[in-house]
């Protein structure tokens, strides 16, 4: 892997450098989603940190989050998880309670209004739906083949963490050369791999 510092928002570097202008564009569309996420956070009186915990609890709202998975998944302080999880907790949107499985930890669920808050938090992710409608099904089949790859290699750099994606599964495997679920029996199309499986079992 090359270590050389390729300045990838410089001009004069992703004129000459692929690999700079992929990278460009992707901060460019993390800048749309930061945006929306914003907006989205302020037309609902809250910060985009909350709308983006009201999202990922309203994806896992029936076994209920720790705060220090909610800190390793956002790469953030465990106090600054806490801090905006009680700020949640004086807008009604979430309860900490025992922890079924395990007494001494404490969990985080929605309540009914932190049901109502996340399925308006959440469209701040929509806006790029219709953009991609007009891309060709083959291109966007093979954008998310990339994308995958992409988001796996910065998972084993350990730049990001991603819980429940199928190459952290126990039943992924591959055969024949390719990827293959052995909790679905069948192998697994470029399009078919998941990076948010409900029904992921850690390897």
């Amino acid at each position: 892997m090359s270590k050389r510092s390729r300045q990838a928002l410089h001009p004069a570097i992703q004129a000459n450098d692929r690999d700079a202008r992929i990278v460009a564009a992707l901060e460019r569309l993390g800048e749309v989603l930061r945006n929306r996420a914003w907006d989205t956070g302020v037309a609902m009186g809250v910060s985009p940190l909350h709308v983006q915990l009201l999202g990922y609890l309203h994806a896992r709202s029936d076994e209920g989050t720790r705060a220090v998975d909610l800190a390793a998944h956002f790469h953030l302080s465990k106090p600054t998880v806490s801090v905006a999880i009680r700020s949640l907790e004086e807008h009604g949107a979430v309860l900490q309670t025992t922890s079924r499985t395990d007494g001494r930890a404490k969990v985080i669920t929605l309540t009914k209004k932190g049901h109502r808050m996340a399925e308006g938090a959440a469209t701040h992710l929509d806006v790029l739906l219709p953009l991609l409608e007009r891309i060709a099904g083959d291109e966007r089949d093979a954008l998310y083949a990339s994308l995958f790859k992409l988001l796996d290699a910065a998972r084993v750099a350990g730049l990001v963490r991603v819980d429940r994606m199928c190459s952290t599964c126990e039943h992924f495997s591959e055969r024949n050369g390719r990827p293959y679920c052995t909790l679905l029996r069948k192998p697994l199309g470029p399009a078919d791999l998941r990076v948010d499986c409900p029904e992921h079992q850690a390897a």
